[in-house]
């Protein structure tokens, strides 16, 4: 095995290229082969072809990095790195072990809120939040606004964000 790989992890290897770095690749080898690429002008037939091979490569880049990252169920869960779920999770999940993964819900809860005191509260919109250790979802009051006046107590439904 060669050193390279001696202490490389999967994530190490799993780098998805962009289309910036995969043009620049391009250029260098380009330019180590002899070729002109400083005098190239925009619109340029071979800079253009490399721009477009570019953009290609980035898409398949996104697939094939998922694809790979599939195959191993440590990995198959991190997301893509826009910040969006990876498709490959539920195909692990049904091809696998025969499980639908199911839709992301809202959870919701009642929280019962007391004024003790002799005190007006006007609770305006989206007030109060709370939030759980148990969970990074802040919980937040449904979308209107809601008298709690003194010596009364009233239950206002709270929903989170999607589990």
């Amino acid at each position: 095995m060669s050193a390279i790989f001696e202490d490389a992890t999967l994530t190490d290897l799993l780098v998805q290229q962009d289309q910036a770095t995969i043009y620049a690749a391009f250029l260098q080898i380009a330019a180590t082969l002899g070729l002109p690429v400083t005098s190239w002008q925009t619109g340029d037939p071979t800079r253009s072809t490399f721009y477009i091979e570019a953009q290609t490569l980035e898409i398949l880049e996104d697939v094939v990095v998922g694809f790979i990252q599939s195959g191993f169920l440590d990995y198959v869960g991190i997301p893509n790195p826009d910040g969006t779920a990876n498709p490959w999770l539920a195909v692990v999940a049904k091809q696998q072990f025969g499980v639908d993964v199911p839709a992301a819900q809202f959870a919701s809860t009642t929280e019962t809120l007391v004024n003790g005191g002799s005190q007006f509260f006007e609770i305006a919109s989206g007030d109060p939040t709370s939030a759980t250790p148990l969970s990074p979802s802040d919980y937040t009051r449904a979308p209107a606004a809601f008298p709690l006046e003194s010596a009364n107590s009233m239950r206002p439904p709270r929903s989170a964000g999607v589990l």
